[in-house]
């Protein structure tokens, strides 16, 4: 079968027959703590869940690939919660043997939960218990940023021989105090102090004429110059009418500064020199100039962050990080920016330094997607039973004011009432999110008139206490977006990998669709500043999923005008969304390390490695991601009142859900079966159904770039998949699959009855996923 069997350290001094289980991996934004004393929490109740060994898997994914594909007679044939508990449930011998094993360690019945679905349960013990039944340490773990306590086993576990054939692993990770309930995102903060300057365009003309009296006599001061001293501009946002660069200073003698300090006050840098110029003509345009007086040092937003730039750019780790807003630029326009340094002694300055060519563009709002994705006007979710949701992992939540704000400012009816939450205990509307509300309003923004479930778990929550709570639920909504991504060797080695894959299997087979965000950092996956880090993101590169990446939008950018006919200058188009074109992220893709390549994608995938042979560094003939792609840069999300613009696959991925949800609205309406797992379908289309992504590359991360990562191409590349959707021709298509045999037994009743956001939970007998293992989880 496909589980994957429990990893087996042999080291000749164990003599013990015991499974020996490896150590997990630290999670993020957790270090073991000094300061506080273990024996404070050896009698706390920790949760443990335990994977029980499945059966019938081959059968499992026999009827998945069956259900899924178009060609098969048994297309949309989808299996009820019931059917597919009966199909790969672990007998009842296991269970009986689990819970007398359980019994004999002195756990109690009433401390044993097992879930609806027969293939988990969740074990309540002491901490002290839980060190002696798996012969373990558990340490206590501190949360950097919020000062959380959890507890962990700590240098792996074991289980007797005797389990082997019972249990696939446990995991355990438990928060034992929480200090705050909903630890806020920084997708937004470095372009919030856009909104300070929105009604100052008054400042641009005094900024102008003060840089312009600032740069006459630059070039002859560089003549002095003797050291590299120039400034190193790492990312250029370019959004509406406005950009942010962020750059690192040096001193004058060219050391880098500890802190904010050089050697001396006259060897720091005083102030900057900056301008914004057309790439074609070098022309300076108007109104323009970077603002001299609101450039802001401050020191890196995280150790890690100050780490890793530091270990990429050669600079200490605490050195200075400046950001300058630009006011003035006009939409669709390619510039460079220049930005040169004015030290104190004797007015000496730096070399320029110039950015890449970005280009500006406009505000992703639904009516963009409705235009770029060929979308109707007027269209609406018609059928009552269609439904949809987004998945929030790490204490995300939403706000019903936000979201009608964002219908108000879009232009559509306000359908707040056919919001809800699940899980409301993890959910705090009074504190919402970046990701939570992106998420909703990308869904409700262009399905309307959708019954729209945030799916809420604990703020360390893994994607296996998510899938596992869902698919708990008889009744759950028929397309899931999935914002989140974790390394895929991570997932491997902490078996969570293989045993979700079954899981996004078992939803396939009940008709439901997982759509996952390929992730923000290129071909480095997961915030990776080293190249030592190429690596592929999961969920994203499982086969069972489909895999959305992240474009953005462009007329004059240098390839689009002057270097491919294909293209005239002034066409809005779709071009890979990524740093080094005005992005804050790159769209993530690559090949997985683990995954077979699917035959579905078979032949695409197949075209474009012939054309651009992947390095030693990919295998090639696995699962290549990302499978379609939307817009992913410069989307106004409404968060706590206010207006903020996003970046991000966590944009797209929902755009796609949104588009999936129509889909399945037109076959609602003709009393068909719901998609479910997209890919054969997909990868089925003509080319004529999707707009070509040819223009970008996914070699940055959201830091830096390298030539490590893939060119988009004329039909599927690991950057934008097979490009982004043309619904029309989708909506043709989706009318012509066959139906199935029987009636599509996926209810919908328990989404469709909540309509706010203080909706109870539904019922389960699956304990709360607050229980988890290492959550190195982090929003796309």
């Amino acid at each position: 079968m496909l589980c994957l069997l429990p990893l087996i350290l042999l080291f000749s001094q164990v003599v013990s027959c015991d499974l020996i289980f490896p150590p997990q991996t630290t999670p993020k934004g957790w270090e073991i703590s000094s300061s506080h004393k273990r024996s404070v929490y050896s009698e706390h109740k920790i949760n443990i869940t335990v994977a029980l060994t499945q059966r019938n898997i081959n059968e499992l994914e026999n009827k998945f690939w069956a259900v899924s594909d178009p060609s098969n007679s048994d297309y949309g044939n989808h299996m009820k919660f019931e059917e597919v508990v009966e199909m790969i449930a672990p007998t009842q011998k296991t269970i009986d043997k689990v819970m007398s094993w359980f019994h004999a360690q002195e756990i109690k019945e009433e401390q044993i939960v097992l879930h609806k679905s027969r293939d988990f349960m969740s074990v309540w013990m002491t901490v002290a218990q839980s060190d002696v039944i798996f012969s373990t340490t558990s340490k206590i773990y501190e949360h950097k940023e919020t000062g959380a306590i959890a507890m962990r086993m700590e240098g792996g576990y074991s289980l007797p021989e005797q389990m082997e054939e019972h249990i696939d692993f446990v995991t355990s990770f438990n928060v034992v105090k929480d200090t705050t309930k909903n630890p806020a995102t920084t997708k937004f903060s470095s372009y919030a102090k856009r909104q300070k300057y929105d009604q100052k365009e008054q400042l641009v003309v005094d900024i102008e004429k003060q840089n312009r009296n600032k740069k006459t006599d630059l070039e002859g001061r560089k003549r002095g110059a003797t050291v590299q001293n120039s400034p190193i501009i790492f990312t250029t946002y370019a959004a509406d009418n406005f950009c942010l660069i962020s750059f690192f200073a040096y001193c004058e003698d060219g050391s880098n500064p500890i802190g904010f300090n050089c050697s001396s006050e006259h060897n720091r840098p005083l102030e900057f020199v900056g301008e914004v110029v057309n790439h074609m003509t070098n022309i300076t345009i108007s109104s323009a100039y970077v603002f001299s007086d609101i450039l802001a040092p401050y020191i890196c937003s995280s150790s890690e962050k100050c780490s890793t730039f530091a270990e990429y750019f050669g600079i200490d780790n605490t050195s200075m990080v400046y950001q300058a807003i630009v006011i003035g630029v006009p939409q669709y326009v390619p510039f460079v920016t220049t930005i040169t340094t004015i030290f104190p002694e004797d007015g000496n300055v730096s070399e320029t330094v110039t950015s890449s060519v970005v280009q500006t563009t406009e505000k992703v709002t639904p009516d963009i997607i409705f235009r770029t994705n060929n979308i109707p006007n007027g269209t609406v979710v018609t059928q009552a039973n269609n439904s949809q949701a987004a998945a929030a992992l790490l204490g995300e939540s939403f706000s019903i004011t936000d979201l009608q704000l964002f219908f108000a400012a879009s232009g559509i009816p306000d359908y707040s009432k056919l919001a809800s939450v699940v899980n409301p205990q993890f959910h705090n509307p009074n504190k919402p999110t970046s990701e939570a509300s992106l998420d909703m309003q990308c869904l409700m923004g262009i399905a309307r008139n959708c019954s729209t479930v945030l799916w809420a778990e604990a703020a360390r929550a893994t994607f296996l206490d998510w899938i596992i709570d869902v698919l708990n639920h008889p009744n759950i909504p028929l397309v899931h977006s999935l914002s989140y991504v974790q390394d895929e060797y991570v997932a491997y080695y902490q078996q969570i990998l293989v045993r979700g894959d079954i899981e996004f299997m078992k939803a396939g087979v009940r008709g439901v669709s997982i759509i996952v965000a390929s992730g923000d950092d290129g071909v480095y996956s997961i915030h990776s500043f080293s190249r030592l880090l190429v690596t592929a993101g999961w969920p994203a590169s499982s086969p069972y999923v489909t895999s959305v990446g992240a474009t953005q939008l462009s007329t004059n950018n240098p390839p689009s005008c002057y270097q491919n006919n294909t293209y005239e200058c002034g066409e809005i188009i779709e071009i890979a969304c990524a740093v080094d074109n005005g992005a804050s992220i790159t769209s993530g893709g690559g090949f997985s390390y683990f995954s077979p390549r699917p035959s579905y994608q078979e032949s695409a995938v197949r075209q474009y490695v012939a054309k651009f042979p992947p390095s030693k560094e990919f295998n090639s003939t696995n699962r290549g991601y990302p499978d379609i792609s939307a817009l992913g840069h410069y989307i106004p999300t409404y968060v706590g009142g206010s207006a903020q613009p996003a970046d991000g696959t966590s944009a797209s991925a929902p755009f796609i859900t949104a588009i999936t949800t129509l889909l399945n609205d037109i076959r609602l309406k003709e009393g068909k079966a719901p998609l479910g797992f997209l890919n054969p379908f997909l990868y089925s289309l003509p080319s004529s159904s999707f707009f070509d992504i040819t223009i970008g590359s996914n070699d940055c991360s959201q830091s830096f770039c390298e030539p490590d990562g893939f060119q988009t191409a004329v039909g599927w590349d690991p950057v934008t998949g097979l490009g982004s959707p043309n619904f029309q021709e989708f909506a043709k298509a989706v009318q012509t699959l066959p139906n199935p045999t029987t009636p599509p037994s996926v209810s919908t009743s328990a989404t469709t009855t909540s309509t706010t956001t203080t909706t109870t939970s539904t019922t389960s007998s699956t304990t709360s996923s607050a229980t988890s293992s290492s959550p190195i989880v982090t929003s796309a």
